[in-house]
Formats: structure tokens, C-alpha cells, sequence
């Protein structure tokens, strides 16, 4: 049996290494902090136009796009200086439609992977992966779009807590 003197120390260790784990999540979690809108009103307008152009959707939601492109900023090298070389590029390019666009580029080319970047991101509603991605929005992606009228979003919780646990009615 332990004498109390060795139950204390326990107890201290037991703070100690919470204290460091939790100082090192906190570290760790700056990733997640919350998304800080871009003040670029003119950058953010060419954006939206030519987002409804590369996603085939003329009504992206306009605080959307302004998101997604606050975060395309903030993780992408160069983003604004490659966004106007992509936006030249097509309009100079004569593609039908950005499919034939996209496909007309051979794989390593810089415009095709930010237009894929950009319609990913989008369709996702994260920019990047892995640890490094940012959700903007999960329940806007546009992947959800095409199936709403039948898909549940997954959310945190769709109807309330333990929703999961009531018999379900099978007279119907």
C-alpha cells in the first residue's frame, strides 16, 4: 500500500504532464484558428468571376467565395500573381468550356493545377490537405449540391442529442 506522500506525487506528475500536453494541442492547433477575411474587395470581386467560371456555377455564394478565396491566399505561394496568369490564360485560350481547357494542358502546368486547386476547393469545401487543410465551409461544398434534395450534410448533430436511440416507426 502507497503512503499518501507518494499518492501527492503521482498527482503532481499527473498535472505536470497535462499541463505540457496541453500547452503543446494548443501550439499545435494554431492551424485551426479562425479564418481572417481578406481585404481585397477588388481581388475577392475577379475571384468570385472567375470561380462561377471554373466550378460551371453562375450562383456561388458571393461570402463563400470570399472565404474561399481569404484561404486560397493564405495557403497558396503566390496565389493573386497566379490567379491573374490563370484568368489571362483563359481568356486568351478559345476553349469551349473550362473542361476542354483543363484537358488541353499537359499535367505539370502551372494554370491547370491551380484551376484544379481552385474547383477542389470548392467541391470540398477544404483548402489543402492533410494537416495543413483549412474547411471553410463543409456545409456549402458544392460536392453536396447535385444530391441535396436526398443527402443529409453530416453534421456535428443532425436532429438533437442522441437522436440515434429512438426506436424507429416501421407502420408507414
Amino acid at each position: 500500500m502507497k503512503n499518501k506522500s507518494s499518492y501527492g506525487l503521482s498527482r503532481r506528475r499527473l498535472l505536470k504532464s497535462s499541463a505540457i500536453v496541453g500547452a503543446t494541442l494548443l501550439s499545435i492547433n494554431v492551424v485551426s484558428a479562425p479564418l481572417k477575411l481578406v481585404d481585397d474587395r477588388p481581388g475577392v470581386d475577379a475571384f468570385l468571376k472567375l470561380a462561377r467560371l471554373l466550378t460551371n456555377r453562375p450562383t456561388l455564394e458571393p461570402a463563400f467565395s470570399a472565404a474561399m478565396y481569404s484561404a486560397l491566399v493564405s495557403h497558396t505561394e503566390q496565389f493573386n500573381h497566379r490567379l491573374n496568369t490563370l484568368e489571362k490564360a483563359l481568356s486568351i485560350s478559345g476553349a469551349q468550356d473550362v473542361q476542354s481547357f483543363i484537358s488541353a494542358l499537359p499535367s505539370e502546368d502551372e494554370n491547370r493545377k491551380l484551376a484544379l486547386l481552385i474547383i477542389e476547393s470548392f467541391y470540398t469545401g477544404n483548402v489543402g490537405r492533410g494537416r495543413q487543410a483549412v474547411v471553410v465551409s463543409y456545409e456549402k461544398a458544392l460536392m453536396f449540391q447535385k444530391t441535396i434534395d436526398v443527402t443529409v450534410i453530416p453534421t456535428y448533430i443532425r436532429a438533437q442529442p442522441n437522436y440515434w436511440v429512438a426506436t424507429p416507426n416501421l407502420d408507414n
